[in-house]
């Protein structure tokens, strides 16, 4: 995922990233850049599950304001993301562009506020009942 991320994006964009581990700073490492763990280990309560959708919107967007423009996130959490909190995969969806999906990760650009685009659930791609960006298999290869 990290060397994705650097392939991906500019030298001085800042990323968020969500590894196999939460807490875990290695993609970081690998992707060249600067950025921020998600969740922040400040903010870390539980080491094994994602907080509530209310505090993942909350702190996604704190990163968000602080400048993050990429978001990558093993796809461990992606799904568990789709499954457990919807709310927060919207929030996902309504403010982020998915760029690459891997056997390992997903990646996706963050749009700046005013570029955040609103849609209605007859613009979302759906395969079956899962929206396309937590479709398990992926559309894009890398490692």
């Amino acid at each position: 995922m990290g060397l994705a991320l650097k392939a991906l994006s500019r030298e001085d964009d800042l990323v968020i990233t969500l590894g196999d581990l939460i807490g875990c700073p290695v993609a970081i490492y690998y992707s060249g850049r600067r950025g921020w763990l998600f969740l922040p280990h400040e903010e870390i309560k539980d080491w094994e599950r994602l907080p509530n959708d209310t505090e993942a919107i909350a702190t996604f967007e704190k990163l968000r304001a602080k400048g993050a423009k990429w978001f990558g996130v093993v796809n461990r959490w992606r799904n568990d993301i789709w499954k457990e909190r919807p709310n927060f995969a919207e929030y996902i969806e309504q403010n982020c562009e998915l760029i690459k999906v891997g056997q390992v990760a997903t990646i996706c650009r963050i749009q700046s506020r005013e570029q955040t685009f609103h849609h209605d659930n007859d613009s979302i791609k759906y395969y079956g009942s899962v929206p396309y960006f937590a479709q398990k298999e992926p559309t894009a290869h890398y490692r």
